[in-house]
């Protein structure tokens, strides 16, 4: 059986392709809803959910009987059911074996058919269509290449195309032909027209936004089928593809971010095979046409100028220009504007207002620029990933020009920070604290960075004391913060990722970051989040590994106390920490031990006998008395 799967991933939060698979062709849809729904992703590769069921059978030693056979006609339909994935994974592995792998041999009249239907059905937005029809595209491609020359030749014959095309190009010209959504002037009478329906009337907006989502969706089910990473593909192919892709891009502000996504999908998969290749399409197609195309709204820019460049500069084409910059382990060399890192600690903050500007990508999706930044600045290792040598400067800019001065309205340019704005801030702070999918591990000393006073304040406690509080119920109807949810989850989120660690100068910086911002911070915001983090609960049963762990941990939370009492301006300041150090104190004496209760006792002590007030005086101002 052909298992009709182009990829296993499963799909990820922040993947760009969304509600272009199942947005229903509703007339009085937006623009930005078509790019930025709460759907699914285009699918990878419809896992098939429903298998979960035949593997308990087969554990049983129970066999389950092989699907009924569909007739090929039939398996279009079922290619857009919502019912599951695994229906419209069974329907495609039908047609493909229909066309290419029955006994009989090719079919090369349905082969042709079918090919030409699957990239139709790209172009709507019913069911689950473009989910189903890409995916089964994919493989048909993927399938159709392993097989002889010959018989690619006479399915792109029988098709009506050229047979002495390569089947990369051949393909190419039939998506295009079939996704088209403009007409050229000689054609149309005027640049930009509309093309014609099959009706004779032009394109509607909601169907030539079909289209254009069919072309992307069919540019990414080729990209993943391998042709063109294949030995027979000529690099004029990935040029021509790659350009379709900028054309994408140019078409309307909406269709950027899915479009650069896109391309880059196009340069990973062409970084496996062939380095060079990235090189060559990248400074003869990419860097002309999209990096160095001026925009619309200042096309008199000197692009030579780095500095300008970097000012016209959009969220995606900075996604792309920094994946190609990462992706290089041979550090290929590419032409300006790529001949110099373009992601640097002194670069950030004149890059701060269009990253920024991403905040109009809502949770749960972030957009793309911020997945690439964090693979630039960050290498895998055992599981995680760690930031690289030099990245921290870069995340603390992030933090301070992004996030703090832009997002949170610290800064003297911008406002107050808006719902939206507060929620990117939040993501980047959840990703920086390893509380995300990407599993970054910062040290101790870039904590204190990413929880600044400004972050915690205003991303955690604002929501949370407006709200009420994570325990604390809903009195009026409409109080409650609309972050709260997501703020709640996020702070769950850092606890835990804390909670696994084992390093525990990491686990105190964490803790002292949201102790820095009040003292009281799980009292006002009715969270137990430096209790968790530094094991105050419970431990009534712990072995001796956790024991051991929380002696030292508190070991180190002691020192920190007593320095923020002696180093305290006055007596009011330092008031909040005697009450967290008799608290720790008292927590202590129920374990036979009882170290730290000696300790603080002693400090305690210490404090009563003598004054320490001037403990915070320089010698050099303190004035000298005669006998």
């Amino acid at each position: 059986e052909i298992l009709i799967e182009a990829d296993h991933r499963q799909p990820k939060k922040g993947n760009v392709l969304v509600t272009m698979a199942r947005r229903k062709p509703e007339a009085d849809s937006t623009e930005e809803e078509s790019v930025h729904s709460n759907s699914n992703t285009m699918e990878d590769t419809e896992s098939i959910d429903g298998e979960k069921s035949s593997e308990e059978a087969r554990a049983h030693g129970r066999s389950e009987p092989p699907p009924k056979p569909i007739p090929f006609l039939d398996t279009f339909y079922q290619l857009s059911s919502e019912e599951s994935p695994r229906e419209r994974s069974v329907a495609a592995r039908h047609l493909i074996q229909h066309c290419l792998l029955s006994e009989q041999g090719v079919n090369t009249k349905d082969s042709a058919y079918a090919l030409a239907r699957l990239m139709k059905g790209l172009c709507t937005g019913r069911a689950a269509s473009r989910q189903g029809f890409a995916s089964c595209l994919s493989s048909f491609l993927k399938v159709m290449h392993s097989l002889d020359g010959t018989t690619i030749d006479a399915i792109v014959k029988e098709d009506g195309g050229d047979e002495h095309d390569e089947p990369a190009m051949a393909i190419r010209n039939k998506l295009l032909a079939i996704t088209q959504y403009h007409q050229s002037a000689e054609n149309e009478g005027g640049a930009g027209k509309s093309k014609k329906n099959r009706f004779g009337g032009k394109l509607k907006g909601i169907e030539e936004r079909d289209h254009v989502f069919g072309r992307l969706f069919g540019i990414l089910a080729v990209v993943r089928s391998g042709i063109l990473t294949a030995d027979d593909s000529s690099l004029s192919v990935i040029r021509g593809y790659t350009q379709d892709l900028i054309d994408l891009y140019d078409y309307k502000n909406w269709m950027r971010e899915p479009a650069a996504h896109g391309i880059i999908e196009l340069m990973s998969s062409l970084a496996a095979a062939s380095q060079d290749a990235v090189a060559k399409v990248t400074n003869e197609v990419i860097i002309p046409s999209l990096l160095l195309s001026p925009p619309t709204d200042n096309e008199n820019a000197d692009l030579t100028d780095r500095e300008q460049l970097l000012h016209v500069l959009t969220p995606e084409k900075i996604a792309v220009a920094v994946h190609l910059q990462t992706d290089n382990p041979k550090k290929t060399k590419f032409a300006y504007p790529l001949d110099e890192p373009l992601l640097t600690s002194e670069s950030i903050p004149v890059l701060a207002s269009p990253l920024s500007s991403t905040a109009t990508v809502v949770y749960p999706r972030c957009h793309v620029v911020w997945n690439v930044i964090w693979t630039y600045l960050t290498e895998e290792r055992d599981g995680t990933r760690e930031v690289r040598s030099g990245g921290e400067d870069s995340i603390e800019k992030i933090v301070q020009h992004v996030v703090v001065d832009r997002l949170l309205g610290k800064g003297t340019e911008t406002g107050a920070p808006s719902d939206e704005r507060r929620s990117l801030a939040l993501q980047i702070t959840s990703t920086l604290c390893g509380a995300s999918d990407t599993k970054l591990v910062i040290s101790a000393g870039l904590v204190d960075t990413v929880l600044c006073v400004d972050v915690v304040k205003s991303v955690f406690m604002n929501v949370l004391c407006a709200s009420g509080g994570k325990g604390k119920a809903k009195a009026e109807v409409g109080k409650e913060h609309h972050l709260k949810p997501l703020t709640t989850q996020v702070l769950d989120d850092i606890i835990t990722n804390c909670c696994e660690s084992v390093d525990c100068e990491r686990r105190l910086a964490f803790a002292k970051a949201f102790l820095n911002t009040d003292g009281r911070f799980d009292t006002k915001t009715k969270t137990y989040t430096v209790a968790s983090i530094l094991m105050l609960e419970g431990g009534d049963s712990d072995d001796e590994k956790t024991a051991a762990q929380r002696a030292s941990l508190w070991g180190l939370y002691v020192s920190f106390l007593e320095e923020r009492i002696v180093s305290a301006p006055d007596l009011h300041s330092s008031t909040v920490y005697i009450e967290l150090l008799y608290k720790l104190g008292k927590r202590d004496l129920a374990f036979p031990s009882s170290n730290q209760a000696r300790y603080v006792i002693s400090f305690f002590l210490s404090g009563s006998l003598f004054d320490l007030s001037g403990l915070s005086i320089s010698a050099g101002n303190v004035k000298k008395v005669s006998k």
